[in-house]
């Protein structure tokens, strides 16, 4: 999963986090531009692809857009924000894992 999501045009960074909402894994990429937006259909299907059916929520603003998965057992999320602060996409993302 993370190769194929990692060649989404405009993605910055991903992070795989379980049932509680404790984070898994995740990394950063400095290098690409912002563009998910025309990469949701592709992004959906990878992430279906790994953990089966899920909620989505796409959350985009002037500075980017973070789109999460909710699985069963798994929340997966990958963002294009230029820079990433992870204390905000824990904000956005908490209530979605719960």
């Amino acid at each position: 999963m993370i190769e194929r999501l990692t060649q989404i045009a405009g993605y910055r960074g991903y992070g795989l986090l379980n049932e509680h909402g404790a984070y898994l894994e995740g990394s950063y990429n400095h290098d690409l531009g912002s563009a998910l937006g025309k990469s949701i259909f592709e992004l959906q299907r990878i992430v279906e692809d790994t953990i089966g059916n899920f909620n989505e929520l796409v959350v985009r603003g002037k500075k980017g857009a973070i789109f999460i998965a909710r699985g069963h057992h798994r929340t997966c999320f990958t963002h294009t924000l230029k820079s990433t602060n992870y204390g905000l996409i824990r904000k956005i993302i908490a209530p979605v894992v719960q």
